[in-house]
């Protein structure tokens, strides 16, 4: 997946092959394998051109760790597991990651409450 996020376009088997070959040695069947599997899980798309299959990521790396996270926490059921589970991953993050989050919080709130302030009087 990352070469695929590294890409500007879609990528080819063989090219995905040879990048990731000078990492480590990789059958390409292994490569083209891995693809159709992610191609199945629909984080990939394939394209057909003249020759060959060519793909790209379904989703942008951060849109697919945001869907990743909310979807661990759609596993807490109840409103103190989900609060519990917020608690431990806000204890978990660094400064800088806490400011970023602080700061996506404040841009979803103005934009869904223009003029309504920060932080909201829910917390």
């Amino acid at each position: 997946m990352e070469e695929l996020w590294k890409a500007r376009s879609p990528q080819t088997g063989r090219h995905l092959h040879n990048a990731l070959s000078v990492h480590r040695r990789l059958a390409y069947t292994t490569i083209t394998t891995v693809l159709t599997r992610l191609t199945a899980k629909g984080l990939v798309v394939a394209y057909r051109d003249e020759r060959a299959h060519r793909y790209a990521p379904r989703r942008e790396h951060g849109e697919l760790v945001a869907e990743l996270m909310a979807d661990a926490l759609s596993h807490a059921t109840d409103v103190a597991a989900r609060r519990s589970a917020l608690m431990h991953f806000v204890e978990s993050v660094n400064s800088d990651d806490a400011s970023a989050l602080l700061r996506a919080l404040a841009d979803v709130h103005a934009a869904d409450h223009p003029g309504g302030g920060w932080p909201p009087s829910a917390c």
